[in-house]
């Protein structure tokens, strides 16, 4: 069950193999469904402001060290999920709805930088990151194809809710 009503999620989880199929989908179905939201994983904090600048709360600092991060890091997944104006999730007319999960092959976890704790919770969430590496999507083809396809700045009226 899910908080979308009564329908069960299905994560489709979609590696280099299979992308251009799931993208082309996707641009099919933004035309029923044109809200679209995005979740990016990347391997954790490993820039962090000390106390006395979270107690401040200055956006223009708190903006710096996400940027840093973002930098310096590299993606692991981004989540997407298309929605109607009422809410309600691609089904493809099925019983169930559609997210998918893209897994990147960038973050390499014997050469690149990450947080412990969050690489400890993505393998007990059941992130593979050596299939990730093996199979995964290069992000740079996967930001062309993604350009290419016209899944951003396009005339379907796309609209995004991240």
């Amino acid at each position: 069950m899910s908080i979308f009503g009564n329908k069960s999620i299905v994560v489709r989880r979609v590696f280099a193999e299979d992308s251009d199929s799931e993208l082309l989908m996707i641009k099919e179905a933004i035309l029923t469904y044109p809200f679209l939201s995005i979740d990016i994983e990347f391997p954790g904090t490993i820039f962090k402001p000390g106390k006395q600048v979270i107690r401040e709360g200055n956006p223009v600092i708190n903006y710096h060290y996400m940027k840093s991060n973002v930098d310096t890091l590299q993606i692991i997944q981004l989540g997407l999920s298309l929605s109607d104006a009422q809410s309600n999730l691609l089904d493809f007319d099925f019983p169930f709805s559609y997210i998918w999960e893209f897994n990147f092959r960038d973050f390499d976890i014997n050469r690149d930088h990450y947080a412990s704790d969050s690489i400890e919770l993505f393998k007990h969430q059941g992130i593979d990151f050596e299939k990730n590496k093996e199979k995964g999507i290069d992000s740079k083809d996967f930001a062309k194809t993604f350009w290419d396809y016209g899944l951003v700045f396009n005339s379907y009226g796309l609209k995004s809710i991240t």
